[in-house]
């Protein structure tokens, strides 16, 4: 059977990661079709062929994000071994993304500031990730108390709610602080802990 028609002259998935880095460099609203177009290399008619409109490109790559991205943060913490320094690596990544002129911060974070509030969709989205990532931390949080890392009877639902918080400071810190003051919350983070 053959397809009618021109075939697709771009790969998809490098076209979305490009999407996703400039909405995670300039957010939803500030980020036009023809940006898009020009940023991706992709035609605006072969973009919304492919992704739909610019909501829909949106929403996949914020999930491209998720599966590329974040997904790093939850291996990290889930991973067998010391649920404690499990945390400080987590932590330690996300500094390691953060700093410098070229700081995009979280794309999660990002979108739940832009479009939380009035988009149920996203808030959907959002919600789910920060369950995501907060069950991931308390994974840890309970490897690191059956350890003996952290004291007995500390309520580690609770510590994972602030870490998941602390996370989205460290972010927010991140746009505007050298590495020197985000390790230094690191490490205060992880004191908070024991």
């Amino acid at each position: 059977m053959t397809t009618i028609g021109r075939p697709r002259e771009f790969d998809r998935d490098v076209a979305l990661a490009r999407a996703m880095q400039l909405f995670w460099r300039q957010g939803y609203e500030a980020t036009g079709i023809q940006q898009l177009v020009r940023h991706t290399g992709v035609s605006r008619q072969s973009l919304y062929n492919t992704f739909g409109d610019k909501r829909s490109l949106f929403k996949q790559a914020i999930r491209h994000y998720r599966h590329h991205v974040q997904q790093a943060l939850l291996d990290c913490l889930v991973r067998p071994g010391s649920g404690l320094d499990a945390i400080r690596k987590t932590l330690d990544l996300v500094v390691d993304g953060l700093g410098g002129p070229r700081c995009s911060g979280c794309l999660v974070t990002h979108t739940a500031v832009e479009l939380a509030g009035s988009d149920k969709e996203i808030r959907r989205l959002v919600r789910f990730w920060i369950r995501e990532l907060r069950a991931a931390f308390r994974a840890a949080l309970d490897r690191a108390a059956a350890a003996g890392e952290i004291q007995p009877g500390r309520d580690t639902e609770a510590l994972a709610s602030y870490l998941v918080s602390s996370v989205q400071g460290l972010v927010v810190m991140g746009k505007t602080s050298s590495r020197e003051t985000l390790h230094g919350i690191v490490a205060s983070i992880l004191s908070a802990l024991k």
